[in-house]
């Protein structure tokens, strides 16, 4: 009972910290996994170790980070938190043509055609930028809440920073202190 306890815990952390909503089980929990942990590595041994072109590192790191996003991110609050969506694995799948057409082609559009987009090149620039603002909606939605908050204290910090007028008006610093 304790590690269900445990268990319980520690989800209910995730949630709170904004993790992800969608409980994963089975073969999809052990993907999920196993992609955290090559992003791990890949994110060390190419900060730390190699010499990778900065482009491809770059492209690498986002179909990562697009993975998990889907994978860890319903696409509403209507969706389910068990298993995926059609809509999930098209995500899915519209990420990694995207990510994997600039991967595999960068030398052929900047060296071979001299950076001379062609239409191909515009279709999969849309289909990645549908993707990045899928991403980024799903990620918000789970995190509003706690960036809504964040600007409010902004202000409180102004205080550090030599010559701030902020410093010298009560209004201020009421609220930094929480007296208001």
């Amino acid at each position: 009972m304790k590690t269900m306890s445990t268990n319980t815990e520690a989800a209910n952390l995730d949630k709170e910290a904004g993790g992800g909503a969608r409980e994963l089980t089975g073969i999809y929990k052990t993907i999920a996994g196993s992609v955290a942990v090559l992003f791990s590595v890949f994110a060390i041994y190419t900060n730390g170790l190699s010499n990778i072109q900065e482009i491809y590192r770059n492209l690498i790191f986002l179909g990562l980070l697009l993975l998990l996003t889907f994978f860890f991110y319903p696409s509403g609050k209507k969706s389910s938190n068990t298993r995926f969506t059609l809509l999930d694995y098209v995500f899915i799948a519209l990420s990694l043509a995207g990510i994997g057409y600039l991967l595999f082609n960068y030398s052929v559009i900047h060296v071979d055609r001299a950076s001379q987009a062609i239409t191909i090149d515009y279709v999969f620039a849309g289909i990645t930028i549908i993707v990045l603002l899928e991403a980024a909606r799903r990620q918000s939605v789970h995190s509003f809440r706690f960036s809504a908050s964040s600007p409010s204290y902004m202000p409180c910090l102004a205080p550090t920073f030599r010559g701030s007028s902020v410093t010298q008006d009560s209004r201020w610093n009421a609220f930094c202190t929480g007296s208001i």
